[in-house]
């Protein structure tokens, strides 16, 4: 994730404002564009196209059931071809209405679309590391 290099809002000012608080030491905060307090411009279909699919290619080396993560997959890929802009769309509240997408994903879309993120991809991302999520490969159904 990236960010800016901001000082905590309750440290004193200084020259160099993370030496002087005791809890940052020597270390700079980086301020995520996904914290839970700030509020970001919705991202486009496309992005959320990327992380829905993200979403699906992580739950399907998590395990569980595989047809549940090709459904987030099938949805990403219906979201991508879209024509028109995800706000309208979901503004209108017709996201069940693209193909594949039933009320758990449209949740999903909605969050990934407001918030840049979702607990459950937080989470998944901090389970399974990035290389291993970019391989692909390494899904537990295609070795049995």
């Amino acid at each position: 994730m990236g960010g800016a290099f901001v000082s905590r809002p309750d440290a004193p000012a200084s020259r160099n404002p993370t030496a002087s608080h005791p809890l940052q030491k020597g270390k700079l905060l980086r301020a995520s564009k996904y914290s839970a307090n700030e509020r970001m411009t919705p991202l486009d279909t496309s992005e959320v196209a990327k992380l829905l699919a993200e979403y699906g290619r992580r739950r399907s080396l998590a395990g569980g059931n595989p047809y549940r993560s090709k459904a987030y997959l099938r949805a990403a890929e219906s979201l991508a071809a879209l024509a028109e802009p995800l706000d309208r769309i979901v503004a209108e509240g017709r996201l069940r209405k693209i193909p594949g997408v039933g009320d758990a994903i449209a949740d999903i879309i909605t969050r990934l679309h407001r918030t840049g993120t979702h607990p459950s991809l937080e989470r998944m991302r901090r389970e399974i590391p990035e290389g291993v999520s970019r391989q692909g490969a390494l899904r537990p159904r295609d070795h049995v």
